[in-house]
């Protein structure tokens, strides 16, 4: 009896709930599927789907969602995965009050073919943000986040990892906008590295003393140029104040390199200048320029000879890598209560050098993506 009372008391609150759907595909063909010398290609497609029931008041909200995606290779299909998770965000914000606060909940798992399995994951993420409007023009960010990632096959790999930041925004009636952004985030595994590995993998590397503390410093710069036409720059730095990085190495090559079990971020530190260009030249239509170039210098990572012998000068892993891409969206309007269909054309190429061989690369992506909600 007690259970029907308490699923009567929720009626009220489900029907004046706002339920809302997107959808999200991209498909296409990668021309380096595991980032590279051996330059391997293969064809995929990915759906993103989250389900939103929001309860909106007049200084407050709270959405509870459902969010799943998955990914399909063709060539490679034993990297196909789907990854599940269940999350509640919230907001408040009174209307006399320059301050607003935002928080929210996460945990997801994600599911793998068995020869893929060592890479399953369960993670749970957690945040809280808050917003002072200090002047008309003049915003500041603070915000807090925290993931846990636990791997049940790579145990050596779970990790706790926190991040602070503080962002600066600055806001001209001529349309300049100008951020500034400092986030700290720390890593500790939680066991030892001292662990067995997969077969696959030829072994597994860990340097340092089981945490890590990075800052990453940025500023980024738009302006709008005329009507429908803006562009943007962003500079960053990335420093380690304390390093200790894990990874495997690379075994058959059929393992994307950029993976965080094999290229970990708090493993290296650099800089990067990203550019980019957006137009809206007829109704409905966006294109997009952008450009990037990311200069990574490892820390204690050595550079290897393909046999994996390490070179007479014992260098550490230095790579420069230059990106370009460019975009096509038309925002199609097919009934009243749904979201306009996005279609998306895509193009970008990818140039990594280093002074580790395995490493130097070219990659090709050509991307189809389809966008709409409810």
């Amino acid at each position: 009896m007690l259970r029907i009372f308490q699923i009567l008391a929720l009626i009220p609150l489900l029907l004046s709930a706002q339920i809302t759907v997107t959808a999200d595909n991209e498909s296409g063909y990668a021309s380096n599927a595991f980032a590279n010398y051996l330059e391997s290609g293969d064809w995929y497609s990915g759906l993103t789907l989250q389900l939103n029931q929001d309860w909106l008041q007049q200084t407050s909200g709270v959405r509870l969602y459902y969010q799943g995606e998955g990914e399909t290779f063709r060539r490679y299909n034993e990297r196909s995965y789907h990854q599940h998770g269940i999350g509640v965000a919230y907001y408040r914000q009174k209307h006399d009050s320059a301050a607003r606060l935002q928080s929210g909940f996460l945990a997801q798992k994600r599911f793998h073919r068995e020869s893929y399995d060592w890479y399953e994951q369960q993670q749970v993420n957690g945040y809280v943000n808050l917003r002072w409007i200090l002047q008309p023009s003049l915003y500041l960010y603070l915000g807090s986040t925290a993931k846990y990632v636990h791997y049940p096959l790579l145990s050596a790999f779970s990790s706790l990892q926190p991040s602070f930041f503080m962002r600066w925004g600055w806001f001209s009636e001529k349309g300049t906008t100008v951020l500034a952004e400092a986030d700290f985030s720390s890593k500790w595994y939680s066991h030892d590295h001292d662990l067995t590995v997969p077969d696959a993998f030829v072994e597994m590397v860990a340097l340092g003393k089981d945490r890590s503390l990075q800052g990453l410093f940025s500023v980024k710069v738009a302006q709008a140029l005329r009507p429908g036409v803006g562009a943007n720059v962003l500079f960053a730095v990335r420093h380690n104040f304390i390093n200790s990085v894990r990874y495997l190495g690379t075994g058959d090559s059929t393992f994307y390199s950029d993976e965080e079990l094999f290229d970990d971020v708090f493993g290296y530190h650099g800089f990067s200048l990203a550019p980019s260009l957006k137009m809206l030249f007829v109704p409905g239509w966006t294109l997009q320029l952008g450009g990037a170039l990311l200069w990574k210098y490892y820390d204690q990572r050595q550079a290897v000879q393909l046999d994996g012998v390490p070179f007479a000068d014992e260098r550490l892993r230095e790579d420069r890598r230059l990106l370009w891409s460019v975009s096509l969206e038309k925002k199609v309007r097919l009934a009243k209560n749904w979201q306009p269909l996005g279609i998306t054309f895509g193009y970008q190429h990818v140039q990594n050098e280093s002074n580790d061989p395995y490493y130097r690369y070219g990659a090709d992506f050509a991307t189809l993506g389809i966008s709409t909600g409810y």
